[in-house]
Parts: structure tokens; sequence; C-alpha cells
């Protein structure tokens, strides 16, 4: 049974808390910001997080919790994450006159290591974010190197077509890297940074080729030199490569890029670190099992 929602803020804490997009948008005003932002821009981050949490196996919605000792402060929690969006929430007989995130660090350091359910706004997300034309041409240039790679087509790539990507926008990438807050620059700067580091780890095929021709278990020394001589590859230069990776194809030598659905790979070096991946973990574990510590 719907409970008797008098005001305005009874009825945003109960539909914030049912994910209810369409009654959130009724009966919040257009008239102030949210975290700083406009209803709409407040109302699609929601959205996204409300998404995170529909594909997550909790189903329960989100837990709303009012501060004990300060009224004003409260906290939604998503159940698939210990973060706590800790917001203020001011309102006068019942109209809400203010919501606000409590404190939020929004230095580099607190970005980088962010939930992903935390409800974060960018500055160019915010209401009184006035675009310059730097800003503007950046955006434009953002978007065009990111869809060279992240549109509706079925995009190939050898590391040799990856080096080329990454050097034709290195310049630019450097110049905006650091402008984290800025959401727009997002897509294509998490894009760079991921695709560079797997690009990084491809630079160890050699190697890993060299452990995959030279494995032996015949004796427990040779096995284990074998784990020490490759332990620093497998957890440091090489570590997780499969990760990056799903519908691994080794007849047809092609990988799927498990962030970027029409992102395949293929080349030797993909899957000579997809094999070595596998089998030094797999390697890692037997050697436990045979040779327990006594």
């Amino acid at each position: 049974m719907l409970p008797s929602l008098t005001t305005q803020k009874q009825a945003f804490l109960y539909y914030l808390q049912n994910m209810d997009l369409d009654m959130l948008d009724v009966i919040l005003s257009d008239e102030i910001t949210y975290y700083g932002a406009t209803k709409s821009m407040f109302l699609e981050k929601l959205g996204q997080l409300f998404e995170k949490q529909r594909l997550s196996r909790y189903k329960k919605g989100l837990k709303i919790k009012q501060h004990k000792k300060q009224p004003t402060v409260y906290y939604f929690i998503l159940h698939e994450s210990d973060h706590a969006n800790k917001f203020i929430l001011e309102d006068q007989q019942g109209i809400i006159t203010k919501i606000v995130a409590y404190n939020q660090d929004r230095s580099y350091e607190a970005y980088e290591v962010r939930s992903i359910f935390e409800l974060f706004f960018g500055d160019d997300e915010l209401a009184n974010f006035i675009p310059t034309t730097t800003y503007v041409m950046n955006v434009y240039e953002c978007n065009q190197a990111y869809e060279e790679l992240v549109n509706e087509k079925c995009i190939l790539l050898t590391s040799k077509d990856l080096f080329d990507w990454l050097c034709k926008h290195a310049g630019f990438y450097n110049d905006i890297k650091d402008y984290y807050l800025m959401a727009n620059y997002e897509k294509f700067r998490n894009l760079y940074f991921c695709l560079e580091y797997i690009f990084e780890q491809l630079q160890h095929y050699e190697e890993a080729k060299e452990a995959l021709n030279t494995f032996s278990d015949a004796d427990k020394e040779t096995f284990s030199q074998w784990l020490a001589d490759y332990h620093f590859l497998n957890f440091c230069n090489a570590s997780s490569f499969e990760s990056n990776f799903d519908e691994i194809d080794f007849e047809n030598n092609t990988l799927k890029y498990i962030s970027k659905r029409n992102i395949y790979f293929t080349g030797d070096d993909f899957l000579t670190l997809v094999k070595f991946d596998r089998l030094y973990n797999e390697m890692y574990h037997e050697y436990k099992y045979r040779y327990p510590n006594k």
C-alpha cells in the first residue's frame, strides 16, 4: 500500500528508495539544483546508478538512512556496494530547498578510487558550467577519437592497429587526461588508458612465448624454477591479461574486447599472452597441490 506522502520531502525519499525515476521527475522542482546539477541531469545520473543496481544480483532497491544527530543529513546506499552516498536535504514546511552532496571529495586521488555507485557530477555537468571554445573543441575531438573504434561497426584490430590509434591520439590524450572533472572527456580518456595498458602488456609477448616453450613440470626443481622465472611476468607485466576479453577463439585467432562489444583483436601476440595467463595460473595452483608445505 502506498504510504501517506503529505510533503514533497517525504515523496522524494520514498520514490528515491524505490528507484522510481518517473515519479521523481513529477515531484521534483525545476527551480533548484540537485548536487549542483539541473533536475534532468540529476535524474539521468540517478538512472545510471539504478540501472547498475538492477543488473546486479541484489534486487531489493536501495536503503535510505537519516543521520542520528544531524537531521538534514541522509544516506542512500545501493545494496551492491558498501559506499554510502551522503547528502544534505533541507526543506521548508516539507518543500525541498536544497539537496547537495555532503563534503564530497573531488580530489584526483578520491576520483580515481571512487565507487561506481557514487553519485558524482563532473564540472561540465553542473548547472553553472559555461563551456569555453577550447572545451567544445576538446569534446568534439574526444568524440571523434572514441568513435573511430566504438561505433556500430565490427572493428578487428591487430597490435599494430592498436599502436597506430594510440600514436595518433597520444598528444591529445596527454593534453586532456588530467582534466578528470570534465565528464565529457571521460569516454575517450578511459578508452585510451585501458587500450594503452593492453598494448603495454603485449610488449611482453616474446617473454610469454618463451615461457610457453620452456615449460616443464618433469620434477619439483624444474617446475619450481619455471614458476619463479615467470612470476613477475604473470603477476605484474601481464597480470590478468585474459580478463580483458571474452569469446576467445583460438581457431579463428580472435578475441572480443570485454568492455566494448564491437571491438575484436587478432594476432599471435594476444593469444600467446592468453595461453601464458592460463598456463601459469593453472600451474601455480597445481604446484601447491603437488607439493604442499609440510
